[in-house]
C-alpha cells in the first residue's frame, strides 16, 4: 500500500489549484465556473484530502520517525507543498450511509457519468468494514465529487477492497453494476457518452482485478516454494472473492462491448480469451471475427 500513498498523494496534489494556504501549481480542476464559495470549498477539500492520507500513512519527515522512509521518496518541490498540512486541522465530515439502487447505473442518481461514479464511489465504500482501507478511501471522498480524475483512478483499487471486504449479497451488487454497463454498450445502436466512457471504467476495473490476481498467484508461489497452486488457492478467501467476480464476466461480453465502443484492440483480446476458454465457440464466432478484422 505504500506505493499507493505516493500515487494517492500525487494525485490529489495534482488536482489541487492555486491556492495561498497551500502554494501549489498543478491544475486538474479549473474553478472557473464555480462561485467563490465553491472554489474555496475546493481548496478546503484537496488540503483534507492529503491531510488525512498523509495522517492515515503517518507520513513525517522528522528523522528516525516511522513514515520518514516514504517522506523521503516524494521530490523536494511536493515536499514543501505537503509539509505545511502536517499540522492543519481540517476535519472530513461524517457522511450517513444511504441506500443506493442496484445497479446504480442509469438510474437516478446515475444518469450522468459524474454521477454515476460519484454514487457508484461512495456505494462501494460502504460496503468496505476494515478500519484501515476504508480510512484511507474516505480520507479521498471528501474531493470525489470536485474532482472526476480522482474518481477514476480511485475506483478500480477501491473495488477490490469491496470485494476483499463484502458480503456475498455486496459482491453481487459489484458484479452487477460492472455486468449492466457492459451489457448496454452491447446492446445499444448508439453509444452515447455515459455508456462509452462508461465501459472505459469497467474495462480499468476488469484490468485492474486481472493484474491483482496475477499478482497474488505470484506470491501465493513463493510461500508455497513450488507446491501446487491449486489446493492453496481454492481455500484462499482473497483470491475467491475477486476471482469470482472476474469469471462471472464473460470474456465474449467483454469483447462485443469493447467492439461497440470501438476498442479493436481490447475486443480482441477478449475474443482470444473467449476463444481459449470455449474453442468449440469458434464456429458461433466467425461472423463477429470477420467484422472485428475489417476494424483492426
Amino acid at each position: 500500500m505504500t506505493d499507493f500513498l505516493i500515487a494517492a498523494s500525487l494525485f490529489l496534489i495534482a488536482l489541487t489549484v492555486d491556492s495561498p494556504k497551500l502554494r501549489c501549481f498543478p491544475i486538474a480542476i479549473d474553478p472557473s465556473p464555480f462561485p467563490k464559495r465553491s472554489k474555496i470549498a475546493i481548496f478546503d477539500c484537496s488540503a483534507c484530502a492529503i491531510q488525512e492520507v498523509l495522517r492515515f500513512y503517518k507520513c513525517s519527515n522528522e528523522s528516525g520517525a516511522s513514515g520518514n522512509h516514504l517522506w523521503k521518496r516524494f521530490p523536494p518541490d511536493i515536499q514543501e507543498i505537503l509539509i505545511v498540512l502536517f499540522h492543519s486541522q481540517y476535519k472530513p465530515l461524517e457522511k450517513s450511509r444511504k441506500k443506493f439502487p442496484v445497479p446504480i447505473y442509469q438510474s437516478k442518481v446515475g444518469n450522468t457519468f459524474r454521477d454515476w461514479t460519484k454514487n457508484w464511489f461512495y456505494s462501494l465504500l460502504q460496503k468496505i468494514k476494515k478500519e484501515s482501507p476504508f480510512k484511507l478511501f474516505h480520507a479521498c471522498s471528501v474531493i470525489i465529487k470536485y474532482d472526476l480524475n480522482c474518481t477514476l483512478f480511485l475506483l478500480p483499487h477501491l473495488v477490490v477492497h469491496a470485494l476483499l471486504d463484502s458480503t456475498e449479497i455486496e459482491k453481487n451488487e459489484i458484479c452487477t453494476e460492472l455486468l449492466t454497463v457492459l451489457r448496454h454498450s452491447e446492446q445499444s445502436s448508439t453509444i452515447d457518452d455515459l455508456c462509452h466512457l462508461s465501459s472505459q471504467i469497467v474495462f480499468s476495473v476488469v484490468d485492474h482485478l486481472t493484474k491483482w490476481i496475477h499478482h497474488y498467484q505470484n506470491e501465493i508461489s513463493l510461500k508455497t516454494s513450488g507446491r501446487s497452486l491449486g489446493p492453496r488457492l481454492s481455500q484462499d478467501k482473497s483470491f475467491h472473492s475477486i476471482n469470482i467476480c472476474l469469471s462471472s464476466i464473460p470474456q465474449i461480453l467483454l469483447a462485443k462491448s469493447a467492439f461497440a465502443c470501438q476498442a479493436y484492440a481490447r475486443s480482441l483480446m477478449h475474443l482470444e480469451k473467449h476463444l481459449k476458454e470455449f474453442p468449440d465457440q469458434l464456429g458461433n464466432s466467425i461472423s463477429f471475427i470477420q467484422v472485428l478484422f475489417t476494424y483492426s
